[in-house]
């Protein structure tokens, strides 16, 4: 019983809280118009502020400062100001905070997700805590919206320990990566890059592929481009390799850690329902793994893009399971964007002769976009002035519900 009315009170004192919040901005909006009606018409209202006044919730400035000055929710600002409460009193040290930040690049969005996230940051010393950080984004080549943004993305970054933590992870990511550039690449792939302690998860896993003779070339590149999958726990990283291993990869070829990334990136349940949906879609077990073998990363797909994918290439072009299997790209692209566009322009050409046979569609698929104009739009676009139309999908044939895609 004592416990059901603790929370009835936690409750209680929250809604009288938000309540209060709100007839205060409606007592302050009717002053500013002139008229005094609703302190009459809501006498509670005044019950409220004499209530919280001597309340254990946060005082109202806080509040207020969260909403009217960082943009916060008041449902966040509710929880986010008992976390502030005794850190600032006035708006001064918050006001020098958000300066500081926007005169770096951030922006209100930038600005709201921080201190929604962190509201602690509000009351931070400026030149101990944020400037040197800031300026170490800064020299790597990080500046504005952009550094902004990375730091948005991971609001705990700028409360981490610039020498403990941030600086030791950086420079195990630069050992690899070499630059700069690259060490931006990896931090904007993964933002907890920053937040996991080096020592305990990047060191053991990067040992752990170096025991399985994955060369550190290989290690840049997964760092580079997929920096979460050496976030996990050495144990599930380990259960990961091998696996990869017993599929055949080679340690020192690239599809190595492409396969380590694409099941680092799902559940068990998950990898389990993509394939007994390949299979109820046609896919022998051998198509499967002879099309992961070659293509690993075509895995990652969406369970729905794989069968849109495969209701095109079947029911329209007539192909069947095993022929796409050889090929797993074809799923990777977007039908929309892509496929459909390209096949219009194919038809166009297959109508006159120009293309030797049906099976011409899949380089046309897997060209650039550059090459793809060059070898098939341009060259053509005096001799069939409508070529470029029926690619920007401005004519078609195609009926239902494949020109909605």
């Amino acid at each position: 019983m004592k416990s059901w009315r603790a929370s009835f009170q936690s409750h209680l004192n929250l809604s009288t809280l938000m309540f209060f919040y709100s007839c205060k901005r409606l007592l302050i909006s009717s002053r500013d118009s002139g008229s005094r009606l609703c302190v009459f018409q809501y006498p509670f209202c005044c019950k409220s502020i004499a209530h919280i006044s001597d309340s254990t919730n946060p005082p109202s400035f806080h509040i207020d400062y969260l909403i009217n000055s960082c943009g916060v929710s008041p449902e966040t600002a509710l929880s986010a100001a008992k976390r502030i409460r005794s850190s600032f009193s006035t708006a001064e040290k918050p006001d020098s905070v958000l300066k500081f930040l926007e005169s770096n690049g951030f922006l209100k969005p930038h600005i709201t997700k921080l201190i929604s996230a962190n509201p602690r940051l509000l009351s931070a010393d400026i030149e101990r805590t944020l400037k040197p950080k800031i300026k170490l984004f800064q020299d790597l080549g990080l500046s504005g919206p952009k550094l902004a943004e990375l730091i948005a993305s991971n609001p705990s970054i700028l409360l981490r320990s610039l020498n403990g933590q941030i600086i030791p992870c950086i420079q195990l990511v630069r050992s690899f990566v070499e630059t700069d550039e690259n060490v931006i690449k990896a931090l904007k792939r993964s933002k907890w890059l920053l937040s996991c302690n080096p020592d305990l998860r990047m060191q053991p896993n990067i040992a752990l592929l170096r025991d399985h003779n994955v060369p550190d070339s290989r290690i840049a590149h997964l760092i580079i481009n997929q920096p979460g999958s050496l976030l996990l726990k050495t144990e599930s990283l380990k259960e990961t390799v091998e696996s990869v291993e017993k599929l055949g990869f080679k340690p020192e070829s690239g599809r190595f850690t492409i396969a380590i990334h694409t099941l680092c990136s799902m559940s068990k349940s998950t990898w389990e329902a993509k394939l007994m949906l390949l299979k109820d879609l046609g896919w022998s077990e051998e198509d499967i793994f002879s099309a992961f073998k070659k293509m690993p990363i075509f895995l990652a797909c969406s369970e729905n893009k794989m069968k849109e994918g495969m209701d095109f290439f079947v029911k329209m072009l007539k192909w069947d399971a095993s022929f796409i299997a050889k090929h797993p790209k074809l799923l990777m692209y977007s039908l929309r964007k892509r496929v459909i566009p390209r096949f219009e322009i194919y038809k166009v050409l297959m109508s006159q002769g120009l293309l030797r046979d049906e099976w011409e569609l899949i380089h046309m698929l897997n060209l650039r976009e550059t090459d793809f104009m060059m070898k098939y739009v341009t060259q053509y676009d005096e001799e069939f002035s409508h070529l470029l139309k029926a690619y920007k999908g401005e004519e078609s044939n195609l009926g239902g519900s494949w020109k909605q895609l």
